[in-house]
């Protein structure tokens, strides 16, 4: 499944907060609490994470950082992008998978 992202980036909480807030250089609670707060409520979480875990991106997408996508695709998706499916997506976003089971906190990137 393809998503166009014109067709929902447009009706996302974070368009019009500043980028940076999606990009922390550390990850730690003061850092992406407010990143995670604007995802939460956000009614293209599915778009968002699907678009991220199928791209790889770096950052916030989807109240998740890299690590939670990655330790995601290992868990659910057995390593393999090919086995993302926007259902399983839906699923991982409606029992709260990432927020609850996996933790964000990493010491640093660089």
């Amino acid at each position: 499944m393809s998503i166009k992202k014109q067709s929902w980036i447009s009706k996302a909480n974070c368009l019009n907060e500043d980028i940076n807030i999606f990009f922390p250089l550390r990850y730690t609670s003061s850092t992406v609490s407010y990143a995670f707060k604007c995802c939460q409520t956000c009614i293209v979480k599915e778009e968002c994470l699907y678009e991220a875990m199928t791209t790889e991106s770096h950052g916030i997408w989807s109240g998740t950082t890299e690590h939670q996508r990655s330790n995601i695709l290992h868990k659910v998706f057995q390593g393999n992008t090919k086995n993302i499916t926007m259902d399983k997506i839906k699923e991982i976003i409606n029992n709260d998978y990432y927020s609850t089971s996996i933790s964000f906190v990493r010491k640093s990137r660089y």
